[in-house]
């Protein structure tokens, strides 16, 4: 558990750099802030026996950063051709992450012209191997990267107070690399015969599972041939594709769904997992 005065430091650090907000410098600049790290272990196989590579581990890691904490909101008018903006975006290369918070304003003009002040963040990853995965070390920044910006011509300096609570943000971010996990899918498919014609056979399917909602829809199998059905895995609905066609004195139903899990110091489902749906689907087809 991080320390309550390591935090407290982080957040006087950070309000050193960003205060005075009324008299940013015109160059950039840095500040000294002091480091705080997490440790994680990672497999370096999925489901299928397919490799995990450093890359993906950084990159899995910089998305998960982004997802949590603060987002900004680009949404406010300042004037006719002016708007609000402050955000965050992240950039990473093989060994660091950089966050970067912006706040400013950019012109509603077919090109645009951004004047926004951004504070850059470079978390060091540190990624190791070890017999059975990954060890990531990630630490908050050594420095942080101020840089500047003036209003347009003719208007006062745009207000920065969207930084106020980029400390508490920093640490928010570091902490979050102990639930990132690597998303993967399982392609799960295959066909059964069932002595049961075309019509019953797709009323069952919609009876046990119901009907998929297409809004939510990120795949297909041949959809227009297709009928899709909803499987509840850990509580989020995975489309399951259809197919029914004549045979012999009966059906043969082909089924195709991709099965979504994740990866970190496990899998999050396992060939059990995997055995169960298809038996699952099967029993659906002639019951």
């Amino acid at each position: 558990m991080l320390g309550k005065k390591l935090l407290i430091v982080v957040l006087l650090v950070l309000g050193t750099v960003l205060g005075g907000c009324s008299a940013i410098p015109i160059k950039p600049y840095s500040s000294a802030c002091p480091q705080l790290e997490r440790n994680v272990t990672v497999l370096d196989k999925d489901l299928d026996g397919n490799a995990i590579s450093e890359k993906q581990i950084i990159d899995a890691i910089k998305n998960h950063m982004l997802s949590v904490g603060y987002k900004g909101d680009d949404s406010s008018r300042y004037t006719d051709n002016l708007n609000y903006i402050n955000g965050v975006n992240a950039s990473n290369t093989a060994a660091l992450i950089s966050i970067s918070y912006y706040n400013g304003l950019k012109s509603t003009y077919s090109n645009p012209t951004e004047y926004s002040t951004k504070v850059i963040a470079s978390y060091p990853c540190n990624i190791s191997k070890t017999d059975t995965g990954y060890n990531v070390l990630l630490k908050t920044p050594e420095q942080l990267f101020v840089q500047p910006a003036r209003g347009p011509i003719g208007l006062e300096e745009p207000t920065y107070a969207s930084f106020d609570n980029l400390g508490i943000d920093l640490v928010t971010k570091l902490n979050s690399i102990t639930d990132f996990a690597i998303k993967r899918a399982y392609s799960l498919k295959g066909e059964v015969n069932s002595e049961f014609a075309q019509t019953a056979i797709l009323a069952n399917f919609e009876r046990k599972l119901g009907k998929y909602d297409y809004r939510n829809q990120t795949s297909s199998f041949e959809e227009a041939k297709a009928k899709v059905f909803s499987y509840k895995l850990n509580g989020e609905d995975i489309p399951v594709y259809v197919k029914v066609f004549p045979y012999r004195n009966g059906s043969k139903v082909a089924y195709n769904m991709a099965v979504p899990y994740k990866v970190n110091e496990s899998i999050s489902i396992s060939m059990k997992d995997i055995k169960d749906i298809r038996e699952y689907i099967e029993k659906v087809v002639n019951d």
